[in-house]
């Protein structure tokens, strides 16, 4: 997803065990620091769904990319990697004439500038 720089933004991620074991995830890392989940642990009973809130706060605009790597004790796969992506921009305040959808509260009242075209 798009953040706008010095904010985060979660997606939840989900875990389904389609073991006969409860699943444990030991750890789950990223190769890039602007994305993080929580839990960092987690168990999942057989035939259940487990969850995780991943976060993505960017720290430089532009899209950035980053490997998952969720480690567990699933005997086939004790090692899952994920590629995501997530796009940093700047804030609205820094970039002239720009709205971000979401940002507004209704009935709030915001200075905007706008340069008019001069006249002949």
């Amino acid at each position: 997803g798009t953040a706008q720089m010095g904010e985060q933004i979660e997606r939840q991620m989900f875990v389904k065990n389609i073991g006969g074991d409860t699943l444990k995830v030991r750890q789950i890392r990223f190769s890039d620091k602007q994305f993080s989940a929580l839990p960092e642990q987690i168990e999942v009973l057989p035939g259940e769904i487990g969850s995780v809130v991943l976060s993505f706060a960017p720290n430089q605009e532009g899209t950035s990319y980053a490997e998952l790597e969720l480690l567990s004790n699933d005997p086939e796969d004790p090692e899952i990697r994920i590629i995501l992506n997530g796009r940093g921009q700047p804030a609205a305040s820094q970039v002239p004439g720009t709205m971000v959808p979401g940002s507004m509260v209704p009935g709030t009242m915001v200075p905007v500038s706008i340069p008019l075209p001069r006249g002949n």
